[in-house]
């Protein structure tokens, strides 16, 4: 179930995006609540690939995992977060726009939810997009200082 889609122009060519937001250590920078992204030993940046993260909600630290759904340089990559009952893929989409000079960013999120969630699903995607709606303008301040 789609949970919401947001789209950035980004002043920056694909690839300066690219070298911020396919760089899982950064995540941090411009993903809204994650502490710390690792890549475990010996995993490869591709789809299936676990990331280690350490999640920091309302004064709370723990540590989890996400799961790159999709990973295609430098044109975008999925991250799947969540458990059975409710879970979450991000996809983000970069591409070329005027001529290399900027970058169209797009994130689109969907929600997966089962059992007593369901009936809380229009509040988990308002919710979801109130705190992860705002990634791509971090991102694009990251990429341009502006």
């Amino acid at each position: 179930m789609k949970a919401f889609s947001v789209t950035e122009l980004i002043r920056a060519p694909v690839e300066d995006v690219w070298a911020i937001a396919g760089d899982p250590e950064r995540f941090p920078q411009w993903m809204r609540g994650l502490g710390e992204v690792s890549v475990p030993h010996g995993e490869t940046l591709e789809g299936g690939a676990e990331l280690l993260v350490t999640v920091s909600d309302r004064g709370q630290t723990r540590q989890s995992t996400m799961r790159l759904v999709q990973w295609d340089p430098p044109h975008g990559f999925a991250l799947q977060a969540g458990g059975p009952t409710a879970g979450t893929i991000y996809r983000y989409c970069f591409e070329p726009v005027r001529e290399g000079e900027a970058t169209r960013a797009t994130l689109e999120a969907e929600i997966t939810v089962a059992g007593k969630w369901v009936f809380f699903a229009w509040l988990l995607k308002r919710g979801m997009k109130r705190s992860d709606g705002g990634q791509l303008k971090a991102l694009g301040y990251i990429a341009t200082g502006k």
